[in-house]
């Protein structure tokens, strides 16, 4: 009674977690390596890509993407709509805006 549903597909070997009280949804696909957790109320998507070291994260509602590349230290924030990028480089200290259009 740890307040867990865990759900399995079988077939699509997707394994999905719902934590009961944190609105916390984890949803791993199994063979891609992708894992996605939902956030629910705070409207956060994150997509983890096991093995390729990327981690996305989604804002909704705000229309922000961001992808933390890890091992690089590059985080990328992508605004959407307004067609701007911004890539930090961590470490480095290096800032780099991209307006597109």
């Amino acid at each position: 009674g740890s307040g867990v549903i865990v759900r399995i597909y079988r077939g699509s070997g997707v394994i999905v977690r719902i934590y009961r009280g944190g609105g916390v949804i984890v949803r791993i696909y199994r063979g891609s390596g992708v894992i996605v957790r939902i956030y629910r109320g705070s409207g956060v998507i994150v997509r983890i890509y096991r093995g390729s070291g990327v981690i996305v994260r989604i804002y909704r509602g705000s229309g922000v993407i961001v992808r933390i590349y890890r091992g690089s230290g590059v985080i990328v924030r992508i605004y959407r709509g307004s067609g701007v990028i911004v890539r930090i480089y961590r470490g480095s200290g290096v800032i780099v805006r991209i307006y597109r259009g």
